[in-house]
């Protein structure tokens, strides 16, 4: 009884997993939210006890070389963005797709049957209030799930090298982490003789704006670059404060 079925997609099982089963029947249109897609297949395809299934995909995707029997399935990040993404697997499963940014349409376009259409992500205004005059005190925040691959790392190693001036600046990371993630960081912080950042664990919508009213920097690095639009980076420039990336 409908037109078209549309499936977001995004590189994170326990938002996206439900529809992998599905996706072969469905004859979708798939809105591919990321170019890597390493993290969704792993765990919709292999088993505790067993990753036949998954390297069978992962020839079906790349050739019969792709991985051998007793090979791991997970590769450097920057190797498996490379050479496994898994993205085409996903777009090879959909009548048609959206992607969110130019660097990968053509990975989308190549295994997708149908058309393929890059349209930026969109992202609802929230009504930030005005960037107030910086104090003695700063702030920078990262948002999102906090993972390696967003630089928390490289931030504290710069806040490092201000030397007295590193104690103008605190940092919090805003949003779910993994508890070997803090205590990395933590450990990182300690080493270097700073300040150790401050973890927020997930928030309600309200308090995440709040949290963005109180930067003075929103910091949204990634590398490598794995998705296709940045709901964070999106919301830092609505918010109007000053962004890295």
């Amino acid at each position: 009884a409908y037109d078209v079925v549309v499936a977001n997609l995004g590189d994170h099982h326990g938002h996206h997993g439900a529809v992998v089963p599905a996706l072969p029947h469905l004859g979708a249109v798939v809105i591919l939210h990321d170019r890597f897609y390493s993290s969704l297949a792993g765990p919709a395809f292999a088993t505790p006890d067993s990753w036949s299934r998954l390297r069978k995909v992962v020839r079906l995707t790349y050739g019969d070389d792709a991985i051998s029997d007793d090979g791991p399935y997970w590769l450097p990040v920057e190797q498996m963005a490379a050479t496994r993404s898994m993205i085409e697997w996903f777009a090879g499963l959909a009548i048609g797709a959206v992607v969110h940014a130019e660097h990968y349409v053509e990975a989308a376009r190549a295994a997708c049957p149908g058309p393929v259409k890059a349209i930026p992500l969109a992202y609802p205004d929230q009504g930030f209030v005005p960037l107030r005059p910086a104090g003695e005190q700063l702030t920078i925040v990262t948002l999102g799930h906090l993972n390696p691959n967003k630089r928390a790392d490289r931030v504290l190693i710069a806040l490092a090298g201000l030397g007295k001036r590193r104690d103008r600046w605190r940092y919090r990371l805003v949003g779910p982490y993994e508890e070997s993630e803090r205590v990395r960081l933590l450990a990182l912080a300690d080493h270097l003789g700073i300040a150790p950042p401050t973890f927020t664990g997930r928030v309600s919508d309200g308090d995440l704006l709040r949290e963005v009213e109180t930067a003075d920097v929103i910091c949204c690095l990634r590398n490598p670059i794995l998705e296709g639009g940045s709901a964070s980076a999106i919301f830092g420039m609505q918010s109007a404060r000053p962004l890295l990336v």
